[in-house]
């Protein structure tokens, strides 16, 4: 038998969004990051002034670590290794970690605009594969998902977990899989799992069963005139015709085509916030 967590889905959704943690996958890359653009690339011993990060180095030390000048190690193997030593240990927490890679790009491409530019979008690559909820922007890192949109999916899942709305589940969690598979996300096919999650609810609501969402959402109406807001149903009409029309998700693109992870995050959390909403206006 299957675990609680894995049975509602809410396992595969901290592996999907990671908002307020930061699992060794995702740490092993970011400090990949600095030893293979840094650490690597400097061998001269850190007292040199013609070394190239001099200054970078002796800030980091004297402004992040907040350690003793004469206490700075001389080697950059010395400096990587107490470096590593605390971002592997258990004071580094999540949230440091960010702290620390948001103080080394500042400061260690400065000058350097093309090696920056490099780093930067390299690092917001594995982020996005790793499914991070920050992405660095303007010089900071910033929220790319917050509380609100996880909330909303853990409580679709737990609210169609049983009874007669569950196929809205299996649809939910399906699109929350695709979205959170590390290896070979399907961003493409979660959100078409979006959007059926919300056929599937308007079809139980209604008793009806309609072929796509806009003569649903017309049902809907019909029997339930209190439910919906004429500029609601509007809006989303219009978002499922964003993926139904003749350059969209679930007809003319070719299977091989780029769907973002912005596109299935997006489609995920605004048809889970429409489950939930039209679970508690039919609620009786």
């Amino acid at each position: 038998m299957s675990h609680f967590s894995k049975r509602m889905g809410f396992e595969n959704l901290k592996k999907a969004i990671q908002l307020e943690s930061m699992d060794d996958t995702l740490k092993t890359k970011l400090w990949n990051r600095i030893q293979s653009d840094v650490f690597d690339r400097n061998y001269l011993h850190l007292t040199c002034d013609e070394h190239p990060n001099r200054k970078s180095f002796y800030s980091l030390w004297k402004y992040f670590f907040i350690e003793p000048l004469d206490k700075m190690p001389n080697f950059v193997s010395d400096y990587s290794a107490y470096i590593r030593n605390w971002f592997w240990g258990p004071s580094a927490e999540w949230h440091h970690i960010y702290d620390f890679m948001e103080f080394f790009i500042n400061s260690f491409y400065k000058i350097k605009t093309i090696e920056r530019t490099r780093c930067v979008f390299l690092m917001n690559h594995d982020l996005e594969i790793e499914n991070s909820a920050y992405r660095f922007k303007n010089n900071i890192f910033v929220p790319f998902t917050d509380k609100t949109e996880i909330k909303a999916i853990e409580q679709g899942l737990s609210e169609t977990s049983t009874g007669k709305f569950s196929p809205v589940h299996t649809h939910l969690s399906e699109a929350l899989k695709m979205l959170s598979d590390r290896k070979n996300p399907d961003y493409r096919n979660s959100i078409k799992e979006s959007i059926s999650a919300v056929e599937c609810i308007l079809n139980i609501i209604t008793a009806e069963r309609h072929s796509g969402i806009k003569p649903a959402l017309k049902s809907l109406k019909a029997k339930h005139p209190m439910v919906l807001h004429p500029a609601l149903e509007t809006a989303f009409g219009n978002i499922y015709g964003y993926t139904s029309n003749s350059n969209g998700i679930r007809h003319a693109l070719s299977e091989n085509s780029n769907v973002p992870f912005e596109d299935a995050k997006f489609m995920l959390v605004t048809c889970t916030a429409f489950v939930n909403y039209l679970l508690a206006k039919t609620a009786t």
